[in-house]
């Protein structure tokens, strides 16, 4: 038969006194630091996914900002490029403006000058023919004669 020793008894009540104080100062204070860490790594995880979506934000954020930023300067270029081809038709303008007004005046001075040189020919021509006309009929033309030779010389002269 079985027979139960003192022994037995004392080495059981001493694993469950051993156990119950291993459980209140060992267990209990691991196990505490155990959920303490837990919670730290549960709160680390939770601030690392909102920093990650804060950044995905401001990525987002920062690529917006460059698209509109390349289309502003797009918008500008195209502005520089159509106020430069609106200059440019502004100087072509200018300078079709100013060779028509150097043109118009060359024409009006040849004009002149070709007027001038014909009346100058003409004083030239009228000039000789009385000189001619002295010598054929000699010195015995008075100043009447010659104004009136003068005036139909003139008169041939300004039809020719």
């Amino acid at each position: 038969m079985l027979t139960l020793s003192l022994d037995i008894i004392w080495t059981f009540v001493n694993l469950i006194v051993l156990f119950l104080i291993l459980k209140k100062f060992l267990f209990a204070p691991v196990q505490k630091v155990i959920n303490e860490r837990e919670a730290l790594i549960n709160g680390q995880m939770a601030e690392a996914k909102a920093k990650e979506e804060e950044a995905n934000e401001k990525l987002l954020a920062a690529k917006r900002t460059v698209d509109e930023a390349a289309e502003e300067a797009k918008r500008k270029a195209q502005y520089i490029l159509d106020m430069a081809a609106e200059k440019e038709k502004q100087y072509i303008k200018a300078a079709k403006d100013e060779s028509a007004k150097i043109l118009e005046e060359s024409r009006i001075k040849a004009q002149q000058d070709k007027e001038k040189l014909l009346a100058d020919t003409r004083e030239e021509m009228i000039s000789i023919a009385l000189m001619a006309a002295k010598k054929a009929v000699g010195s015995s033309i008075d100043s009447k004669k010659e104004q009136a030779l003068f005036d139909d010389l003139v008169k041939k002269v300004g039809e020719a």
